[in-house]
């Protein structure tokens, strides 16, 4: 038999053009490129966190990476599969970049100036959107606002595909937000492949906008893990991606957040789409901010603030009631002890934010003095401490320490130090701060006060806002001129 073999071989070559070997006993079958290379996938299983996709070579119980509890998972995959020679089912050919023409597409503008500052002007068509969000913070509700204004902008309709909601609970709610839209169209499905089945064949000429609440409750039939898992959030989100490009739509995802707050699923669902807003709040009160993560199209960490009422989310001009407790005014008012306030950047936006600090006399001897920190950063505070303690011979060590940010804001500017240690140092001194007075700078780790960005813009916006004085680094103090509010290097 093996006397044929060499005969069988060459008619093989002559008429596929490819080369065969005997290898171990067994047929192997190359690319002629290649001569002689045999192409096998092996199939292995690892573990995979369905919360953040980190994988892991043996199961275990918690996540390393997001520490949840019991969500690794047992996947299959399939290994050299890249190694597998494919033929070409299409001719590419690349395009010399002064050749091309962009094309400029119109923003939809939406009602309101919030939402466009954060999109950067407003909706970009064939954009991918995610939002965002924790349990009951107002997603569904902003997307069907945001649904109305597009249908109201366009003279289009928008699709509405509730996952979680049948479509008379989604009526419940446009009715008690007053929206009554001949274009808005409600769908409860769950099936992804039906979904886009419909869309296909009614885009252009009726919808211009899709909307997918939420991502982890739909699924394609084509991928055999249940909804929500890594696998079909990722398939799915490529699919809409897909769909948004080669139609010019817009497609809004929202998405569920883990108990540490960033979003369920894998990175790659934030690395598809174009834009990632989140949606957050403090549950004891009304205010709702809504900042963008990322943006390919316009600033990121741009922020609009909100504030969910009974008819929905509504835009918030008084910064006063949002941020701040007493005020700033002429006549020496005086901030509560342990009270101070600074110009905060957030993308473009500079936002006054009052600091709240308490100290408290550290007794116990059966535990170490403890910091609790809300909105601010924990690992910020403990370098301020450190830089109080070291350079000041302040003896905060002393003392449980406590820090707010008022109105519930997540505050990630490094200006925020030098307000911060005001707070604390009139908690401790018992000396309450002017409320006419910010504070604006960041603290080294020597103990000196280092410039900020974009100084010009916050005593721009400290002056509109009825701030009389601002305590900045002396680098940026003697470079700027006093023509919005005083400016002093000493306090």
């Amino acid at each position: 038999m093996y006397s044929l073999l060499p005969n069988y071989y060459r008619f093989l070559n002559k008429l596929a053009g490819y080369s065969f070997r005997p290898i171990s006993g067994f047929l192997g079958y190359c690319h002629p490129f290649q001569p002689h290379r045999i192409f096998a996938t092996a199939v292995q299983s690892a573990y995979v966190c369905s919360t953040c996709g980190r994988e892991y070579s043996k199961w275990q119980g918690q996540c390393s990476s997001c520490h949840s509890w019991n969500s690794i998972q047992k996947v299959c995959k399939t290994e050299n599969a890249g190694n597998t020679f494919h033929p070409a089912t299409k001719l590419v050919k690349p395009s010399k970049i002064r050749e091309i023409k962009p094309v400029a597409h119109s923003r939809i503008v939406l009602r309101g100036n919030e939402l466009n500052r954060v999109l950067g002007g407003g909706v970009v068509p064939g954009s991918l959107v995610l939002i965002g969000g924790e349990p009951g913070i107002g997603k569904s509700t902003l997307l069907l606002q945001m649904a109305s204004d597009i249908c109201a902008s366009r003279k289009a309709s928008v699709l509405y595909v509730s996952g979680e909601e049948t479509e008379d609970q989604v009526k419940l709610r446009c009715d008690r937000l007053g929206i009554d839209s001949e274009s808005l169209s409600l769908l409860h499905e769950t099936d992804l492949d039906s979904v886009l089945h419909y869309v296909y064949q009614h885009v252009p000429s009726d919808f211009s906008a899709l909307v997918i609440d939420s991502i982890q409750t739909v699924e394609l039939q084509g991928v055999p893990t249940a909804a929500g898992s890594i696998p079909q959030v990722r398939s799915c989100a490529s699919r809409l991606q897909e769909l948004a490009k080669t139609l010019n739509i817009s497609v809004f995802l929202t998405g569920h957040v883990t108990k540490t707050g960033d979003l369920a699923g894998p990175r790659t669902l934030e690395h598809l789409v174009d834009t990632v807003l989140y949606l957050e709040g403090d549950s004891g009160t009304h205010t709702r901010i809504i900042r963008s993560v990322k943006n390919r199209f316009g600033p990121s960490h741009e922020l609009g603030l909100f504030e969910m009422k009974e008819n929905g989310m509504i835009e918030k001009t008084d910064l006063y009631s949002s941020f701040l407790t007493t005020k700033p005014s002429k006549n020496h008012t005086m901030l509560e002890e342990g009270c101070s306030v600074g110009m905060i950047l957030n993308g473009t936006r500079a936002l006054p934010i009052e600091f709240q600090s308490l100290l408290s006399k550290y007794n116990s001897q059966l535990r170490p003095p403890q910091s609790r920190c809300i909105g601010v950063s924990f690992d910020r505070l403990q370098l301020l401490l450190s830089v109080l303690k070291s350079k000041e011979r302040i003896a905060v060590g002393q003392y449980d320490v406590f820090i707010n940010a008022v109105g519930g804001i997540q505050v990630f500017d490094s200006s925020s130090d030098l307000p911060v240690v005001m707070s604390l140092l009139s908690s401790l001194k018992k000396e309450p701060i002017l409320a006419s007075t910010c504070f604006i700078g960041e603290i080294g780790l020597t103990g000196e006060l280092r410039p900020v960005q974009q100084l010009e813009s916050r005593l721009k916006t400290a002056a509109s806002l009825g701030f009389q004085q601002c305590i900045v680094p002396a680098i940026e103090g003697s470079s700027i001129k006093d023509h919005y509010v005083r400016v002093s290097e000493r306090w």
